[in-house]
Order: structure tokens, then C-alpha cells, then sequence
């Protein structure tokens, strides 16, 4: 059943609320019933499913390549190499993310695993925080790649630090780290997560992003809520939720966790996409060199890719988080937020191998030699299964020791003169295609 009017995502949601509400008897059968009910909400991630898992191995696999190659040119590595390395690491942990993430919601979806609780308190929590954290690192990493670019630009004599670079990334990563801990945290205090409306099901059926719970602090409704659940109607704390400091709070609080790591980036790197066209096309005061135009185009072609992917994550982010729009549909967040993301992760070692004339170089001779050992691994395989008797063994050659490269004649001794050495290999490479 697929997901893709606001009426069925309204009505699905109201027979869950029904169920959550009697869920807390000890009745096996309403427990599985509520179970079921999320599994037929997470259909649509078991759609992507295999699209994912298909880019998250291509994005590990070449992003992996890509660190290998800068890793060991290290000691002469400049900001920007360092920065496509930063950015491939982050896509390799975004990609692990959403394999997991992939692999959970599936066997949710399938009944295999049965328990909503399992993916509401531990699943959801494991993949959608290393997606999280890993995809907004990618993200500032971007941004910083964009900006130094567009620094370089406009100051070319400017002083390059690497270790600035590495730090600004690191405390970034931190700073969400130290977020989604705290977010788990609260999530795990709701009375909601009593119900199962706890990480997963804010996670994957509410659309919502990192910090919701820092968030419902400060949200009036949320607070209201909490407070008659908790505190049975404590006027004073009733009048706290409708401050306006709390009104405030939860609107820098929106701005932080959704304008910042998502908005601000697109809007910064749009700019610097648009600098630095001009900039290629206006060398009359400052002629830029065939290297530095070579990586402009390069950074460039990344910053583009990256406004592709994610703009439209951002902006569906943007809307929903302002109530703009009311009513998230779980199709659309699972294609915006893990498809393109992933994809993004997964074109971007495409431009840095393909701009890259050393990168691309071995990327190739890598790729031939991969090629090559299967070939012999196949080849190896099919002479082992059409092996020769034992009768006749002795009367046959060796093909798969002798043989160098699959085509070649096999090496003979020179027993005799070269005329027999030619005609004795000639019969041998014969017989060698003929088992």
C-alpha cells in the first residue's frame, strides 16, 4: 500500500493513536497489532531499500579509494586534497548509516523483526544518529570546500592552514554529537516513548529532524503535555509553557537545528558558485592559472551537485519545521532525505576521480587489475571443473600452474633445438584450449 495522500497518512495515523492508547494492557495481540501498523508506515523506506544499500556500497567503495590514494601522498597534502578526504569519510559513515538503516526498516517491514520497540529504541537511535551526524559533517565539509575555493580566488596570497581546517571540522562534529546525546536522552523521558512515540517513530513517521526533543522543552504543546502527564496541572509550570521565553527559545532552537546545518550551507555555497563562475570568466585583473582554473571547475562541479541533492531535503525540512506544511508524508522524507543524500556521497569521488589525473590513473589501473584477477579467478574455475581424468592426466599439460596470462602458450623447457621447443609449445597451448 503506498503511502502518497495526506488522507490515507491521516488515517493510518489515527488508527495508530487508537491502538498506542490501548497498548499498555497486557493483551499479546493489540501489542502486535500496534506493531504492524508502523510496519505498513515504514513501506516506503522498504521500497528504497535496495537503491540505497546499491549507492551506499558504490559510495564506500570509491570514497575508499579516494582516502587510500590521498593517504599516502599525506606529508605534501594540500587543503583541498584534505578537504576530499573529509568529505569521503563522512560519505563512508553516511553510507554505513543508511545501510543499517536500510537493512532494520526492512526486516521491520517483513515481520522478521516483530517488536516496534526494537527498531523504536535501538535501531532507529544506531542508524539515523551516524546518518545524521556523518551527513551534516559532509555538508560543512562542503561548505568549507566552497568557501576556502572562493577565499583562494579573491586572495590568492592568502595563508593556507590545514590544521584549521581539521579542527573547524572536528568541533563541528562534536558539537552534533553532543546533540544527538542528548536528544536520545530526552527521547528515552517522553511519555510518548512509553507508547512507542519514541526516537523511531519521531524519526521516521513524524519527518522530524535532530533535537525535536531539545525542542518539545520549550514548545508550548509539548509542554503542556508533559506537565499533565507528569506533574498532574502544576499551574506554575502551565504558565512557564506559555511564556514568552519559552516562545522564544523554541524558535532560536528551530533556527539552530534546522536553518543552520541545512539552510545556511545551500544558501553560502550558491554564492560561492556564482563568485567563482565569475571569477572564470573574469581573468582581466587577476589571470587565474590552468591548474587553479582546473580546480575551480572541480569544486565548482561539487558545489553544484551538492546544491542539487540537498536543497530540496532543506527546503521540505524548512517547511515542515515552520508549519508551513502540516502533514509530512513518509514517501517523500524517505526519498529526500536518504536517497539523494546518498547519491550526493556517491557522485562526489566520481568528480574528484575524474578531474584528477593521478587519481584517475590508478582508479584505472586499480579497476584492470581487479579485472584481470577475476578473469583468472573465473577461468581457474572453469579448468577445475572440466579437469582431466586421472588416466590421461600425465599425458596432458599443467595449464593452470604453467600458464602466465590466460592466452599465453606455456612455458617449456628447451630440450631440443627451437624448432621442436616451437612445435612442443604449439601442441601444448592446443591441448590447453581444448580442456
Amino acid at each position: 500500500m503506498a503511502l502518497s495522500g495526506s488522507h490515507t497518512f491521516k488515517n493510518i495515523t489515527e488508527l495508530l493513536i487508537v491502538t498506542d492508547s490501548v497498548s499498555t494492557s497486557t493483551s499479546g495481540t493489540l501489542v502486535k497489532l500496534h506493531s504492524e501498523n508502523k510496519a505498513l508506515l515504514l513501506e516506503p523506506y522498504f521500497r528504497i531499500s535496495a537503491p540505497s544499500i546499491l549507492l551506499s556500497i558504490v559510495t564506500i567503495t570509491l570514497n575508499t579509494f579516494v582516502i587510500d590514494y590521498y593517504r599516502m601522498r599525506r606529508n605534501q597534502l594540500a587543503v583541498v586534497p584534505l578537504i576530499y578526504t573529509m568529505i569521503s569519510l563522512s560519505d563512508i559513515l553516511t553510507a554505513v548509516g543508511v545501510i543499517y538503516q536500510s537493512i532494520s526498516t526492512s526486516l521491520f517491514h517483513l515481520r522478521v523483526i516483530e517488536m516496534w520497540v526494537d527498531v523504536d529504541k535501538y535501531h532507529a537511535v544506531i542508524s539515523y544518529t551516524l546518518i545524521a551526524v556523518s551527513y551534516r559533517s559532509s555538508i560543512f565539509n562542503n561548505l568549507i570546500l566552497a568557501v576556502y575555493r572562493t577565499v583562494v580566488i579573491l586572495r590568492p596570497f592568502h595563508q593556507k592552514n590545514n590544521i584549521l581546517v581539521i579542527a573547524a571540522s572536528a568541533a563541528y562534529c562534536a558539537i552534533w554529537l553532543l546533540i544527538a546525546v542528548i536528544d536520545i536522552h530526552l527521547s528515552f523521558q517522553t511519555a510518548g516513548a512509553k507508547l512507542g512515540h519514541g526516537f523511531g517513530y519521531k524519526t521516521y513517521i513524524e519527518a522530524t529532524t535532530m533535537g525535536k526533543d531539545i525542542e518539545d522543552i520549550f514548545d508550548s504543546d509539548a509542554c503542556l503535555r508533559n506537565v499533565e502527564m507528569v506533574t498532574n496541572h502544576d499551574a506554575s509550570k502551565i504558565a512557564m509553557c506559555n511564556s514568552k521565553l519559552y516562545a522564544i527559545l523554541e524558535t532560536l532552537f528551530r533556527i539552530a537545528f534546522t536553518v543552520v546545518p541545512f539552510l545556511v550551507p545551500v544558501l553560502i555555497v550558491s554564492v560561492t558558485c556564482i563568485i567563482q563562475v565569475i571569477a572564470l570568466y573574469r581573468t582581466d585583473h587577476s589571470p587565474i592559472s590552468n591548474e587553479q582554473r582546473h580546480a575551480t571547475i572541480t569544486v565548482f562541479l561539487m558545489s553544484v551537485l551538492f546544491i542539487g541533492c540537498n536543497s530540496a531535503y532543506t527546503i521540505y525540512i524548512f517547511l515542515l519545521k515552520f508549519n508551513v506544511l502540516w502533514d509530512p508524508r513518509i514517501m517523500t522524507m524517505a526519498i529526500l532525505g536518504t536517497v539523494l543524500p546518498i547519491l550526493n556521497a556517491a557522485l562526489n569521488p566520481v568528480i574528484i576521480i575524474s578531474r584528477c589525473s593521478g587519481l584517475r590513473g590508478m582508479f584505472v589501473e586499480k579497476s584492470l587489475m581487479i579485472f584481470l584477477n577475476m578473469r583468472r579467478a573465473v577461468r581457474r574455475a572453469y579448468d577445475a571443473s572440466f579437469s582431466p581424468s586421472p588416466v590421461t592426466m600425465g599425458l596432458q599439460p599443467d595449464c593452470s600452474r604453467d600458464t602466465v596470462l590466460i592466452g599465453h602458450l606455456p612455458r617449456i623447457k628447451r630440450t631440443g633445438s627451437s624448432t621442436d621447443s616451437t612445435k612442443a609449445g604449439l601442441r601444448a597451448a592446443w591441448q590447453c584450449r581444448r580442456h
